[in-house]
């Protein structure tokens, strides 16, 4: 995947007129080109290197705005977000079964219950993050900018020198708890430790290097086509979700965006939903959509207007996950009340609360 977080921070159980409309236009603007990126069919490697480049700075920028704000861990968190992924799995599989008159396996659904669906690679690793949030907030709450930044200091090194350098399976391409602690704590440093009325002033520095950037990314990789070794250098530099090309490029989006002065209700309304639109798009329902974008190349000849119309599908397919999110949040909720409220659950909260761990 590129995620689609498409991490929901805890601050999604604030009322939505406590939330800064900027970043949640961030977490919309990211679900979108994840959508767009997971649908993506180019006609040529060079091709899909530039628009991969270019897009995959989605799922830092989540795990950043994760760091900026900081993750409240609770029971009643970690439930609400359980039985999201769950209800979307198990019903994705379902439904995917009677369309395809397929006869449901017992293990197949167990497995979609229990570890969701493998395209959903994000949710798991962040869950790890989730869970361990307590125990990063309270170094970095008492922690000085020197001492914050020996943190990052040591956390990038685990990601760059035994992740993206060093190659380790299991951290070569930045899918690990690691990285995202990584980002997290860079997102905090951005918050707490930079002078933001500086930031804000130089928005459209930002913008220009930004776009710039980008630009050049896009067009260099279309034009070195043929030099193999360039090309492979720069997709380790830009690719990988630990690479310090991407990283690099993801938080100057998100400087970008912090500096937008916005306040709407509908925005943060819409945004709510980012998780349940990569929880929609990005399981077996993929498969099929990328059935749909294939038939739309095959009718649009000119290969930009193709791109156009992906973009107008990935919209449509944003809006609707948006809607299916809207109507069946009232189930959730009851579901959710149910388990953490007869079951008692909430207990465990007030014992958390009692001892300073938990955020609710």
């Amino acid at each position: 995947m590129a995620f689609v977080q498409i991490a929901k921070n805890s601050n999604e159980t604030e009322k939505v007129k406590e939330r800064e409309s900027n970043f949640e236009l961030l977490r919309l603007f990211s679900i979108f080109i994840i959508v767009f990126y997971h649908l993506l069919l180019a006609p040529n490697m060079a091709l899909e290197y530039a628009f991969n480049a270019v897009l995959l700075i989605a799922v830092p920028c989540f795990v950043l705005i994760s760091g900026y704000f900081g993750i409240r861990a609770s029971v009643k968190g970690l439930i609400n977000l359980l039985i999201k992924c769950v209800v979307y799995a198990v019903g994705l599989y379902l439904a995917y079964c009677i369309v395809v008159n397929k006869t449901i396996s017992i293990k197949d659904f167990i497995k979609s219950f229990v570890g969701f669906y493998p395209g959903y690679w994000f949710i798991g690793t962040y869950i790890g993050l989730y869970l361990i949030s307590p125990i990063i907030n309270i170094p970095l709450k008492l922690a000085s900018r020197n001492q914050k930044l020996i943190y990052l200091g040591i956390f990038g090194l685990i990601s760059f020198w035994l992740g993206w350098a060093g190659g380790q399976h299991t951290m070569s391409d930045g899918k690990s708890i690691a990285n995202l602690i990584f980002l997290y704590c860079i997102g905090d440093f951005l918050r707490y430790n930079i002078e933001h009325d500086k930031i804000k002033s130089k928005k459209y520095y930002l913008l220009c290097s930004y776009l710039i950037l980008n630009i050049f990314l896009f067009i260099i990789f279309i034009l070195t086509k043929d030099f193999k070794l360039f090309q492979v250098i720069l997709y380790k530099l830009f690719f990988p979700y630990n690479s310090p090309g991407l990283i690099l490029n993801a938080i100057l989006c998100f400087l970008l965006f912090s500096t937008i002065k916005i306040k709407s209700s509908k925005i943060n309304w819409l945004a709510v939903s980012t998780l349940s639109i990569y929880l929609i798009h990005a399981g077996l329902l993929r498969e099929f959509l990328q059935k749909i974008v294939l038939y739309m190349n095959e009718k649009i000849s000119n290969l930009l207007f193709s791109y156009f119309a992906l973009a107008l599908f990935s919209l449509i397919i944003c809006i609707c996950c948006i809607i299916i999110d809207k109507l069946l949040e009232p189930i959730l909720k009851i579901i959710e009340r149910v388990i953490y409220r007869r079951i008692g659950l909430y207990k465990i909260d007030n014992i958390l609360k009692e001892n300073g761990i938990t955020g609710e």
